[in-house]
This record gives C-alpha cells, structure tokens and sequence, in this order.
C-alpha cells in the first residue's frame, strides 16, 4: 500500500515538472485538470494527493479535538467536546477570517471554507466537512 502512494506521488511530481515552473496547488489544479482526457493518470495523482491533504488536515483537526477533551478530562474529571472550532464567518478562510484558530495553534487561513455553524468545505476536493460536537468527530 505504501509502494502505492508512493508511486501516485511521483506521478504527481512528474506531471507538476511538465505543467510548471512553480508549484503553486491553484495554478496547478487548472493546468492539470484539463489534462483529465488525454493524461487519467496525472489527474488520477493529482486527485489522490488532494484526498491526502484533506484526511492530514482533518486528522491533524481531529486529534487536536481529542487532545482538548483528554486534557479536560485529567485535569476534571469529566470532559465534553468543544462546542466551537473557530470564530470565522461563513466564508473562505483567511488571514482575516481564520477558521479552526479556537482548537489549533495555527488556524487555517487558506484552501478551506466555512458552510455552516460546524461544516467546511476543502477547497481541493470540494468535500463538505462536518463536525459533531456530542461525538467530537468529523465526518
């Protein structure tokens, strides 16, 4: 299985060296795109890579959800999950608008958006996120 995301891995690199000079993920994202009919394979990668940032992030969100109700539960004796991640308005994330900065030491301030009271939407994938705050998850 590790062979495997290694392999998708280099075939992203690959694509991304023939497509640009600077990686950026936008710029990257709308040259390779187009790419989908001609070249499955570098769309293929570029897909998997994305779902790969989104489950980092939501796994980094994650465990930082259950450190917080660990912690409270040593230190009391009961716990309960935290009822807010952030602040942020129902918009993109951004420097001025950052979202998940009440649970994580560096709030997100790029590639993700706030949909509701408890749901994001990742920017690389477009899939909507939503949080649980009686079960502390994310699904």
């Amino acid at each position: 299985m590790k062979k495997y995301y290694i392999i998708l891995t280099l075939m992203f690199f690959v694509c991304a060296l023939f497509l640009t000079s600077t990686i950026n993920a936008f710029e990257l994202r709308e040259k390779i795109i187009p790419v989908k009919i001609s070249n499955r394979s570098c769309a293929y990668a570029l897909e998997k890579t994305n779902l790969a940032v989104d489950n980092g992030v939501i796994s980094l969100i994650q465990g930082a959800i259950f450190l917080d109700y660990s912690k409270q539960l040593v230190e009391t004796g009961d716990a309960t999950y935290i009822l807010a991640l952030d602040n942020a308005r129902l918009s993109y994330c951004t420097e001025a608008n950052p979202c998940f900065d009440l649970i994580l030491d560096t709030a997100l301030t790029e590639c993700w958006k706030k949909v509701g009271d408890t749901a994001y939407e990742s920017l690389y994938t477009n899939i909507i996120y939503t949080y649980d705050f009686e079960t502390g998850r994310i699904e």
